[in-house]
């Protein structure tokens, strides 16, 4: 297989407009041009603090349990995250923009 630079959506933009690029559109193109889970886990890493990644992990594992119609007391048992973890999750999976959803399934 062949492998992509490692930039390949930032090329989308001229080298010149990366520079004027807000840190949104900069962050989702460095997102877009991962290729492995070894390339995640290194920026990961090097983006987020370990109390940030645990925070990011413990809110997808709030989303699949509730995607899989665990209640929210089964969401806190499982995965022990707090109250507020909880419910902020809940109302991204059930009113937010289907980010959860489109990556844990769900209807």
């Amino acid at each position: 297989m062949r492998r992509r630079t490692p930039c390949a959506p930032i090329l989308l933009w001229t080298w010149s407009n990366v520079n004027e690029m807000d840190g949104r559109r900069l962050l989702v193109a460095i997102l877009l041009s991962l290729e492995t889970p070894e390339d995640c886990a290194a920026l990961l890493q090097d983006l987020l603090t370990p109390g940030e990644i645990h925070a990011l992990e413990q809110r997808v594992a709030v989303a699949s349990a509730l995607l899989s119609g665990a209640t929210y007391e089964q969401a806190k048992e499982r995965t022990g995250a707090s109250a507020a973890t909880i419910s902020r999750v809940r109302r991204a999976v059930f009113q937010g923009h289907g980010g959860y959803r489109k990556v844990l399934g769900g209807n």
